[in-house]
């Protein structure tokens, strides 16, 4: 899906990172990882990061994995 997802905050999405999965609005997931964006660094930082920006592409199941075809393999 192309753009940003915030007119579909009410949408239930389904997040999975560090291997539990769970399901919630995508205003609360939003709202989620964009605090562990904040308050983290590194790796965990690009685990929460990945998350939000499919959120926000609006993406109904994202994941902290990244797709091997994604970073050149």
């Amino acid at each position: 899906m192309n753009g940003l997802a915030l007119n579909k905050l009410n949408e239930e999405v389904t997040t999975t990172c560090y291997g539990t999965t769970e399901k919630k609005t995508r205003r609360a997931a939003l709202e989620e990882y964009y605090e562990g964006m904040k308050c983290s660094e590194g790796a965990e930082h690009e685990r929460y990061e990945t998350i939000f920006f499919q959120l926000l592409e609006g993406y109904t199941e994202c994941s902290d994995q990244i797709p091997f075809y994604a970073i050149g393999l």
